[in-house]
């Protein structure tokens, strides 16, 4: 977060509205790092809403899921690995608590 706000701050110093537009883009690529974020688990998939923006994540665009750390990580799927990388989300969320609805929808834990 610090470093955000450095750059920021350094862009300012040369531009005032490249510094916000620098901001409003850097928040939005990193908000879902840095902010909280809720999610939702349901029939259909996974529904994550952060401070800047939501999304929904199929089942389908899921590969399978593993416990990280104090969380869990949903593994994306898809051909490319960038789509594969994009697709994937951490939640921090007790394992035992969701982990048996994951391993409905994508299978044991890997």
């Amino acid at each position: 977060m610090v470093l955000l706000a450095a750059t920021v701050a350094a862009v300012a110093l040369v531009d005032r509205w490249l510094a916000a537009l620098g901001a409003a883009v850097l928040l939005m690529a990193t908000g879902e790092v840095l902010l909280p974020t809720r999610y939702a688990i349901d029939a259909d998939g996974v529904r994550l809403q952060g401070l800047v923006r939501a999304r929904r994540l199929r089942w389908v665009q899921l590969a399978g899921w593993r416990r990280a750390g104090d969380g869990i990580q949903l593994l994306g799927a898809g051909r490319h690995p960038l789509l594969r990388r994009r697709r994937s989300v951490v939640l921090r969320a007790a394992p035992q608590a969701i982990g048996p609805l994951l391993e409905q929808h994508l299978g044991p834990a890997r």
